[in-house]
């Protein structure tokens, strides 16, 4: 590794995709002012504006995976104990996170999830959510576990979103269909303690303790 994937050839896996889901559902309904063709151009607009950005990127990180193979930080599967130590607990978390790559410059780490979305992400959605601090102690604490080689951090420079916004083409830009978003926030301590503890009163809500 890595395997490079050229921006054509994505497109063209994108559209074999595409195309297998049409097939495969037969009674697939749109949302109201949407339509197939248009989605598609979307998705490939997506993808010619990923790859613009990512020319200045270096590929991600070596990450060793459950079965010991080192492999590209793409799509980590996790299964760890997040530890509550101010409840004197601790409750399994399995998830996945899309990627983990270097900023451009290698001037550290960016944690990062996918996500698809017609409208902006709002500041006060990206501070409440859980999310993100849970995917930076998840980072941390397989970084502690020497999961990831070649990195000589202590934790990663930020965590955040990649959005791909959907818009609507207009007369004087009909091809420009999508735009992506990056949106990153520096986890704290506090931030992962404020998570740990949404998490800790779920527990007791879902047990009745």
């Amino acid at each position: 590794f890595p395997v490079t994937i050229h921006e054509q050839e994505m497109m063209d896996l994108f559209e074999e995709e595409w195309l297998k889901g049409l097939d495969g559902n037969k009674n697939l309904i749109f949302k109201k002012n949407e339509q197939k063709e248009n989605l598609f151009s979307i998705g490939l607009d997506i993808i010619h504006k990923y790859y613009g950005f990512h020319k200045v990127c270096p590929p991600p990180p070596a990450f060793i995976n459950e079965e010991g193979e080192e492999v590209p930080a793409v799509e980590i599967t996790f299964n760890i104990e997040l530890e509550m130590e101010d409840y004197k607990t601790s409750k399994p978390i399995t998830g996945k996170i899309d990627l983990i790559t270097e900023l451009p410059m290698k001037t550290g780490i960016f944690v990062l999830d996918h996500k698809t979305s017609s409208k902006d992400y709002t500041e006060f959605k990206v501070n409440t959510a859980t999310q993100l601090p849970l995917y930076a102690y998840v980072f941390r604490k397989l970084l502690s576990e020497g999961r990831f080689p070649g990195l000589k951090c202590k934790k990663e420079a930020y965590a955040g979103y990649n959005v791909f916004k959907k818009m609507e083409a207009t007369k004087k830009d009909p091809n420009n269909l999508a735009e992506i978003v990056y949106i990153r926030k520096k986890i704290s301590d506090e931030d992962i303690d404020h998570m740990k503890t949404i998490y800790a009163m779920a527990g007791l809500i879902v047990t009745g303790k």
